[in-house]
């Protein structure tokens, strides 16, 4: 009688624990992330990806426009984000790079969307309307561009990004910026499939190569 005594108090106990930390356990695909809401968050800033193995991908421009790329960043602090800090370079369609660079590089606008992965593995917009990153014309070679989204409240560590050139090419010989990647040890960086213009809901295709983007973000966490 003692025993079981015991073990219907410890399973009580187990009981209101649970129930008692409920509250700070959020779900991500059958993840539990568990918060120490002890901590005071603070700001973190993190650089995604190898910086020894970064490079300018040419199917960034090729594929930026009526197939956009979609870049994962995973396995980071769990939290808010601040800020994203993405390194472009510039690249034109054929291989003047350097000599087009004496014309200099035309103003480059892209469109900035957010998603999260549904539990089938198609990707789902998070903010309504793309954010628009305009970089100026110039004779720069590179560009680092930072891009605070603290407003929208994406509470994550893990996402995609895509970005969307929205800048006309009026020749294969015009510079454009384009970010920059990095050499990864699994598929970072997807192609889409949709049955319509819209990007809202897609079903997303690895690339034959593993690289990733090249970005410093800045989250609010309590993981430190």
């Amino acid at each position: 009688m003692k025993g079981k005594l015991y073990v219907t108090v410890i399973i009580f106990f187990i009981f209101g624990y649970c129930l008692c930390n409920a509250q700070d356990t959020i779900q991500l695909k059958d993840v539990e992330i568990l918060e120490d809401v002890k901590k005071k968050p603070k700001e973190r800033t993190i650089k995604y990806g190898n910086k020894k193995s970064k490079f300018v991908n040419k199917i960034a421009l090729f594929n930026s426009g009526s197939s956009p790329l979609f870049y994962l960043v995973d396995s980071i602090p769990y939290g808010i984000l601040q800020e994203l800090k993405f390194n472009f370079a510039a690249m034109c369609r054929l291989d003047v790079e350097r000599d087009a660079l004496k014309l200099g590089v035309m103003r480059t606008e892209y469109k900035l969307t957010f998603y999260e992965e549904s539990e089938n593995g198609n990707l789902i917009q998070i903010n309504e309307k793309p954010l628009i990153i305009v970089i100026e014309a110039g004779n720069d070679w590179h560009k680092n561009i930072t891009v605070n989204v603290a407003s929208y409240n994406i509470k994550k560590n893990r996402f995609y990004i895509c970005l969307e050139l929205a800048s006309e090419k009026p020749c294969d010989e015009c510079a454009f910026y384009v970010p920059q990647h990095f050499r990864a040890d699994k598929p970072l960086t997807y192609r889409v499939v949709r049955n319509d213009s819209s990007l809202h809901n897609v079903e997303k295709v690895s690339l034959p190569t593993n690289t990733g983007i090249f970005l410093e973000l800045k989250t609010l966490t309590r993981d430190y």
